[in-house]
């Protein structure tokens, strides 16, 4: 018998343990899984095997050669593109020219395949599939065999109300080599779920065969893990160290006399384990490994070379290659760290997380999420982060409520308005903390990779903001403070939301600050902070500009003008949205040295706000006559009035809404390169065309002229950061570096 196994997977869902070799080359118990394979083959007397390659395929080819080493004969047969199992497997048809078997290059099996061949034979069967019986049927493919063991019909990955048998496709065949006929030249075919059905379909001889022995699909992180423990348990038969007491051991590792090795665990050549160590059951130290001092190991892999230095603490996770543990980190249940990657001293990956080779974790981090691009996450920072919002939400709303009345005085605000405004301003700042919590949650939960979370939060805050102001100032009556307590509720809803999802992510919780030793942290958090508030705040002084030359034209011009900047929000949601996007994709590629994908991201969001603002307009303009009145109360004429303000106004932002949406995305791509400065230059050219057109234009065209010093802001900022931009992205490299 001859064999072919199939190794040409990505093992994308083993990531980051496959970024750099491919699920075949995987090391199990200090070997690759491939080498298992092979060696398994030429127990059973298959010493000629041919190897279907696809990714990484030179790794392959490095390590095997033409299998002399082991014993074996190999040929190998590349995929320029994907053929699937049975387009791959007819690859090596000059070879297959005898009863061949058809094997997995990245699983784990000691099935007889000796007795497989010969239940094949007796059955003069054109193809055997052999199976297994699992608890779980739900991830694989299901086979349903008579009595006589003919394939009955197939169910790939069934539902439970599908399910007709606990025997799964293992993927291992025993074939003869008819069956190449029946598989189309040059193309995608699958063995499951083409060949097969269709060969059972015309009647021919299609054999199931369930077999005992062990077999385990390895297709993730946990399950590479368990057939760890199964390997050490002895529920596999496989080549391995002698052993003594439990304890699978090479002759060349060194051992220091004070160390614990707990049985049942592995311990590879020229490894390293230092005092006071304790390894624990079900742990493979592999080939060179180093555990320094007092390191604790359970059930966890050390690939060849990694180290865990002093007082480390390793729980049932993963060290690639050449992976590094600085003294006292910590790394948890099915958390991984990429090859050459490093965790710096008294770091934490927390349980499921996993870093992508090369990376480096700094001192003290405490990572929740994948790192792919960049490093790590510091937890002081945020806890930090945290207690500066708190002070600043707790001296914001000290500070609003105490300089409110001379604020709006020093605003012109008129005398019969004034009660209504204090009113309405004081109600809406009891608002700040709402306000603050939600900027904090989604800035937490955007770093986290979840951005849809405050898209809707907002989206939906909006939504209850207009109902509501509906509610409270039609149906009960309220006026001017039923409409800024819908303000506030919605606020709160956003800030509630985001908090509600960020309880359903697993070990996101603030650590303990030393306030004494913190100081460097909150300088650097105010160093990256206070570019992005200046600009914030001088254009927030701007808008108060504006409303205090509003506030001058009476009661319902305010009206109006307050009403349209109501609807300005569901404006302006998708483009804010939309920057964040941006700036979050900007800076992944920047930290990757993607710099192609910068300009293709941020061309490509270009064209999506500019579309999106386009839709907008159109509804505002359409729509917005039936809006407004919504947002306005009093008499029949007073209605009237200020709805034909607030119109004039919504118009005028409609026309050049896309200008708002341009000046986003290239403010935003700015703030993902890492540059604060051009973006804050903008704000003071937004603070001054506001300015400058609130002094000069009114008094010339008229009240309603006041309404284009938002567009002449946005287009002034808008022309200063698109400048700015292509200047900034023709300076990056023109190539991108290689994906890891």
């Amino acid at each position: 018998m001859k064999a072919i196994i199939m190794a040409g997977g990505e093992g994308s869902r083993l990531r980051p343990l496959t970024c750099d070799c491919p699920k075949p080359m995987v090391r199990f118990l200090d070997k690759p899984i491939l080498e298992y394979a092979l060696l398994h083959l030429k127990a059973h007397g298959v010493t000629d095997v041919g190897i279907t390659l696809g990714y990484l395929p030179d790794r392959i080819k490095d390590a095997f050669g033409d299998g002399e080493s082991l014993g074996i004969s190999l040929r190998y047969y590349t995929e320029r593109q994907p053929l699937g199992t049975a387009g791959g497997g007819k690859q090596g048809q000059d070879m297959l020219t005898e009863t061949f078997c058809v094997l997995s290059g990245d699983g784990i099996t000691d099935i007889d395949l000796s007795q497989a061949l010969a239940w094949h034979k007796e059955h003069g069967a054109l193809a055997t599939l052999v199976l297994k019986h699992v608890e779980n049927p739900l991830e694989y493919g299901v086979v349903v065999a008579g009595a006589d063991g003919r394939v009955r019909s197939f169910h790939e990955k069934p539902d439970w109300g599908e399910v007709l048998s606990d025997t799964v496709n293992t993927g291992i065949y025993i074939l003869e080599p008819e069956i190449l006929s029946h598989i189309p030249d040059g193309r995608a075919y699958d063995f499951g779920r083409e060949l097969f059905p269709r060969l059972v379909e015309k009647g021919e001889a299609i054999f199931a065969l369930a077999m005992d022995g062990y077999w385990c699909d390895i297709g993730d992180t946990g399950a590479y893990l368990r057939a760890h423990c199964d390997a050490l348990d002895g529920k596999i038969r496989l080549p391995l160290p002698a052993r003594t007491g439990g304890v699978f051991r090479a002759k060349s590792a060194r051992v220091d006399r004070s160390a614990i090795l707990e049985a049942p665990c592995f311990i590879g050549e020229n490894a390293v384990i230092g005092a006071g160590a304790r390894i624990g059951p079900y742990s493979v130290i592999g080939a060179d490994a180093q555990v320094g001092a007092r390191v604790s190991v359970k059930r966890s892999v050390l690939w060849q070379g990694a180290c865990a230095q002093e007082g480390s603490q390793l729980r049932a996770c993963v060290l690639v290659n050449g992976a590094c543990m600085r003294p006292e980190s910590s790394a948890f249940e099915e958390s991984v760290l990429g090859e050459n990657s490093v965790l710096g001293a008294r770091a934490t990956l927390l349980p499921g997380v996993k870093i992508w080779p090369g990376k480096q974790i700094g001192e003290g981090e405490r990572v929740a999420a994948n790192v792919v691009w960049g490093t790590g996450h510091s937890a002081s920072f945020e806890s930090g982060a945290l207690l500066l919002s708190i002070l600043l939400a707790i001296a914001l709303s000290i500070a609003s409520q105490a300089t409110l009345l001379p604020t709006l005085t020093a605003m012109s605000t008129p005398a019969d308005v004034l009660p209504g405004a204090v009113l309405y301003v004081r109600t809406l700042y009891c608002g700040i903390p709402f306000t603050v919590a939600f900027n904090l949650c989604a800035a937490i939960l955007r770093a986290l990779g979840d951005s849809k979370t405050p898209l809707w939060a907002m989206a939906i805050a909006s939504v209850v903001n207009i109902v509501l102001d509906s509610v409270f100032v039609f149906l009960f009556h309220w006026g001017i403070a039923g409409a800024a307590g819908a303000t506030v509720f919605a606020q709160g809803l956003s800030a509630a939301f985001c908090l509600w999802r960020m309880r359903c992510i697993p070990y996101l919780r603030p650590v303990r600050l030393q306030l004494r030793k913190e100081w460097a942290l909150f300088a650097r958090l105010m160093r990256l902070g206070l570019p992005v508030a200046f600009q914030n705040v001088i254009i927030a002084v701007g808008g108060l500009i504006v409303q205090s030359a509003v506030n001058g034209y009476g009661m319902l011009f305010i009206a109006g003008f307050t009403a349209t900047n109501k609807l300005y929000a569901l404006l302006e949601i998708a483009a804010i949205s939309l920057g964040y996007a941006i700036s979050t994709f900007v800076g992944q590629n920047i930290g990757a040295k993607q710099y192609l994908r910068v300009r293709r991201g941020v061309h490509t969001g270009l064209v999506v706000g500019l579309g999106v603002s386009v839709v907008i307009s159109v509804l505002m303009l359409t729509l917005g006559r039936f809006l407004v009145p919504l947002f306005i109360s009093g008499t029949p004429e007073e209605v009237a009035s200020a709805t034909q303000t607030a119109l004039a106004y919504l118009n005028t932002m409609s026309a050049f809404l896309s200008v708002l949406y341009v000046l986003y995305v290239y403010r935003s791509a700015l703030q993902g390169m890492g540059n604060t400065l051009i973006p804050m230059v903008s704000g003071i050219a937004e603070f001054a065309l506001r300015v400058a057109v609130v002094w000069t234009l009114p008094a010339i065209f008229g009240p309603n002229s006041i309404f284009f010093a938002e567009i002449a802001a946005w287009a002034g900022a808008a022309a200063i950061l698109l400048s700015a931009y292509y200047v900034c992205v023709r300076a990056l490299p023109h190539a991108d570096a290689p994906l890891a």
